[in-house]
């Protein structure tokens, strides 16, 4: 069993939902928790936006008669969460980038972060952008979300007439700003932009209230099609690849030893010759890309097989079984997803670990490591076809963050879990990860260029999770693994004297 295995047992999935609760039912941050059992988040009604610049104003209207002049931020966020935008479907129709043109002017520089990254944190607040399809604001004190979906993308879907009218209106709209000898003119473009909003509102009743096919069919295209079959042997080679390319722009980054190198204490004869001979071409390679930073077929080609023994050490799989050839397309393939790594993803600002373990912890569950902490960030890669942050993602990183609080206690306490000193060897290699503060999850999906997170504030209060929680899983992973002579750290006994203090995450 593995770690992933364990976090989708039935009673530690229930557990996650009781303990983040708050979470799982927030349609906005992780919205495949939603359900539509839940009446809570069906919505009732849709409201139509309509927004301009007009005498060099920004102005905003919605189909509730509601009216606001925008000069600043925090006026955009007043008038988008009114109190009825938040039960309710919100649309807006954006065909000429005009509120991308609104953002940039508001968010200045911080809006090249919204456009990298599509979130911001603004004060209380949480920003998600994506151009020409949504925009959702969250208030970080009490959770409340108001999502505003571009009716743009759903042209096809729409009566053609309506479009076109509606296209008819916004350019009267237009007509009469430019004009400044007309009598009356603040009312006329009032009535004129409200009758839009209200038209918005009408176009988007005929499309339907369903968000999840809203949702669905706003997720991005997959860019990175696969070329071979390979899938299991491609992710790990492109983790690898990730790994170096992180390597050679982060000199300080903190390494492991490759996962292959384990290969070598399982295969003997003449397929440990081919191990070591894979290695040795892979470690000058490396070197040398760590020096020239240029990513050349030789070097993918070593990911490859590097990942191919991965499937040894791991005991996946048999080398017998292993085809340990390389095939081109796998290299193009690699080629394409290493290209679109942002370089957010792969040059840090404080610090790095790669492919950190858990310290004593990882013994817990039989061995788990994570891919990737930068910048305070613990993030997986997934090397999939669907770009879908799923319940098992978020179940597996939030294992990966106890196990983390775990790994922290076990190291001031490595007596009392490891008394015989069994699986103590090597975790002073750990200890710099255990000390440091993971603040979000997240996942990056390679075959999509998306990078999605979570703030762990958002999870636990305070960023610290309950001794009781830790204890409760210590106890069902000694249920599930049996690891050998590792002993229970949070018994009876020491529980009783545990306070929150004890296991901060500070």
């Amino acid at each position: 069993m593995s770690l992933t295995s364990f976090v989708n047992l039935y009673q530690v999935r229930e557990k996650f939902k009781t303990e983040f609760k708050s979470v799982l039912n927030n349609s906005y941050k992780i919205n495949f928790y939603r359900s539509s059992q839940n009446k809570e988040n069906i919505r009732k009604d849709i409201v139509g936006i309509y927004f301009g610049i007009f005498e060099g104003y920004v102005k905003f209207y919605d189909s509730f008669n509601r009216k606001k002049n925008i000069s600043t931020i925090e006026d955009l966020i007043s008038f988008l969460t009114y109190s009825k935008y938040r039960n309710n479907l919100c649309w807006y129709y954006d065909d000429s980038f005009n509120l991308r043109l609104i953002l940039k002017n508001l968010f200045a520089k911080k809006f090249e972060d919204l456009e990298k990254f599509g979130t911001i944190e603004y004060y209380a607040y949480t920003i998600e952008y994506e151009e020409k399809k949504y925009f959702h604001v969250k208030n970080n004190r009490n959770t409340q979300i108001y999502k505003f979906y571009n009716l743009y993308p759903f042209r096809s879907n729409l009566d053609p007439e309506s479009i076109l009218y509606l296209n008819q209106q916004i350019r009267m709209c237009h007509n009469i700003n430019n004009l400044t000898n007309i009598d009356n003119w603040d009312n006329s473009i009032i009535e004129c932009c409200i009758e839009n909003a209200k038209l918005i509102k009408n176009m988007a009743n005929y499309y339907g209230e369903n968000e999840d096919k809203i949702e669905s069919n706003l997720r991005k295209k997959i860019i990175n099609n696969p070329k071979t079959s390979n899938h299991s042997s491609q992710g790990t080679a492109f983790d690898y690849l990730l790994r170096f390319l992180i390597r050679a722009h982060n000199p300080t980054a903190v390494t492991r030893p490759w996962i292959a190198y384990g290969s070598l204490n399982i295969l003997k004869g003449r397929e440990k010759k081919l191990a070591v001979s894979i290695i040795n071409d892979a470690e000058d390679r490396y070197s040398l890309f760590l020096k020239e930073k240029e990513i050349n077929d030789e070097v993918i080609s070593s990911t490859i097989l590097l990942a191919k023994l991965d499937l040894v050490a791991r005991k996946i799989e048999c080398l017998d079984d292993i085809q340990m050839n390389v095939d081109p397309d796998d290299i193009v393939d690699l080629k394409n997803l290493i290209e679109g790594v942002p370089s957010e993803m792969y040059i840090s600002k404080e610090n790095c670990f790669l492919n950190p373990t858990f310290g004593l912890a990882s013994y817990l569950v039989g061995g788990a490591d994570a891919d990737l902490l930068i910048d305070n960030t613990l993030i997986d890669i997934k090397t999939t076809k669907e770009q879908k942050f799923s319940s098992l993602h978020f179940n597996q990183l939030m294992g990966y963050v106890i196990l983390h609080s775990l790994g922290r206690i076990y190291s001031n306490n490595t007596n009392k879990v490891d008394p015989h000193g069994l699986f103590s060897q090597g975790m002073n290699f750990d200890i710099e990860f255990l000390n440091t503060r993971i603040e979000k999850i997240g996942v990056y999906f390679s075959r999509f260029n998306h990078f999605q997170t979570i703030n762990i504030k958002d999870i636990i209060p305070d960023g610290e999770i309950d001794w009781k929680l830790l204890a409760w899983f210590e106890a069902e992973a000694q249920k599930e693994f049996k690891p050998y002579e590792f002993k229970k750290y949070f018994r009876k006994s020491k529980v009783k004297e545990l306070t929150k203090k004890d296991i901060s995450l500070d």
